[in-house]
């Protein structure tokens, strides 16, 4: 590519995030226009609903007994039913939120809201402008109508529908050989479970919508430029809705695909994972910055400061002051990836994997769907290395970003079983 090439490129990648920050911001303000009662009333009742299951409830699974994230679902719950004599423009900055002083957040948000007014005193507000919240965005006109509980089974019919879209996409463009990979990844995340956690539902739509997506679009992103806006823009939606829960997905289940529809070289696979990975982090970083932005300009806070902090600390190998190893953090991942019994498929792929890898490599045939694929594998242990303090602490959702190492395994195993050229039509 070219300078001017070059040049042209990264314009449009800036453009692109602009106008994405620019959109979430708007569409925040539009859904926080909506009437504040009925949210409100709904968002009491959803209180109840928690009260009962707790902050950790466990449910059961086909992956086992797993926790349930209520503590961040009240967060989000109580940011959407914020009532309060705020502007438009401060409110959808600060994502303010009502609670009680001197309870823990999940406690300061059951007994506001499922209490008599006045029990527990004055409630005050909480800022949580870090993030762009912007759930909201859906989360808000649902809850207008419904409830914690009827939410759930919204979310449970939305991931059901989009997944056999993109089942169903996929076999019509001749990768039928591939589902067995998704169906085994998607089943390891607990589609479930997903569905019942607010915070878990956000990046997985995204992944599920991007997946659909680049199936829907395959004739016109086979291009790289195009491809790598495609994944700058899914970066932009996923650090929109992310609560910094397993982000990654938003990544390797479209890359995957990617690669399963445009097969290349090992040159051309390699320099397109690069690309598609570094137009991915900018999005998502990019966007991340223009609410850093936002609560500069809209609270006179200093949002990049607020957000260095928080990444410095994110980042770092220490814990409660203690230091931690990366052989700690991968641990801790694995050991709640390995409570489900799927985990050995995972393992028995891995073996064959290599088994296949050697034989080839004794006969002098790699197949160059490996250097695609491959990557895509390594995406996980690159993350915990840079987000070790938190791939530590929240284990118990960040584990998720292991479900590279399935999906990748599989379609590098299962990519050269056929040798007609994928379909495009």
């Amino acid at each position: 590519m070219s300078f001017s090439s070059l040049r042209r490129f990264a314009l449009r990648l800036a453009a692109l995030v602009t106008v994405s920050i620019a959109a979430g911001f708007a569409l925040l303000l539009l859904v926080n226009c909506l009437p504040k009662e009925p949210i409100a009333e709904n968002v009491r009742l959803s209180a109840f609903t928690l009260r009962e299951e707790g902050q950790e409830p466990t449910i059961d699974t086909i992956n086992g007994p797993l926790i349930l994230d209520n503590l961040t679902a009240s967060i989000m719950l109580s940011e959407a039913a914020y009532i309060g004599d705020r502007g438009i423009l401060e409110h959808t900055v600060a994502s303010p939120q009502l609670g009680l002083e001197n309870m823990e957040v999940f406690d300061s948000f059951v007994h506001y809201y499922t209490d008599p007014p006045g029990t527990h005193g004055e409630p005050i507000t909480y800022e949580y402008f870090r993030y762009w919240h912007g759930y909201l965005v859906y989360l808000r006109p649902l809850l207008f109508f419904f409830n914690l509980d009827q939410v759930r089974v919204v979310y449970l019919i939305v991931q059901a529908a989009l997944a056999a879209l993109m089942f169903a996409l996929m076999i019509r463009r001749g990768l039928a050989r591939f589902v067995p990979a998704f169906l085994l990844s998607i089943a390891l995340l607990t589609p479930l479970l997903i569905a019942y956690s607010l915070q878990y539902s956000s990046v997985y739509f995204v992944a599920l919508a991007a997946c659909c997506a680049l199936l829907l679009c395959a004739g016109r992103l086979g291009d790289n430029q195009r491809a790598c806006l495609f994944f700058a823009l899914v970066g932009c939606a996923t650090s929109y809705v992310d609560f910094l829960t397993a982000p990654l997905m938003t990544l390797y289940f479209p890359l995957a695909l990617f690669f399963c529809l445009n097969p290349g070289s090992v040159r051309q696979n390699l320099l397109r994972f690069v690309a598609i990975c570094a137009c991915w982090a900018v999005g998502y970083i990019g966007m991340w910055a223009g609410k850093w932005l936002l609560v500069t300009l809209f609270l006179h806070k200093n949002g990049f400061l607020n957000a260095y902090y928080n990444i410095a600390a994110r980042s770092s190998y220490v814990t409660d002051g203690e230091s931690i190893t990366y052989g700690e953090v991968l641990g801790e991942n694995w050991a709640c990836w390995s409570q489900s019994p799927l985990h050995i498929v995972v393992l028995i792929l891995l073996a064959v994997c290599i088994v296949l890898v050697l034989r080839r490599r004794a006969a002098g045939r790699l197949p160059a769907s490996l250097s695609a694929f491959v990557p895509v594998a390594l995406l996980p242990f690159a993350w915990y290395m840079v987000t070790s303090n938190h791939s530590l602490v929240h284990a118990c959702f960040t584990y998720r970003a292991l479900g590279a190492l399935p999906l990748a395994l599989l379609c590098a195993v299962l990519a050269p079983l056929s040798k007609h050229a994928v379909s495009r039509r």
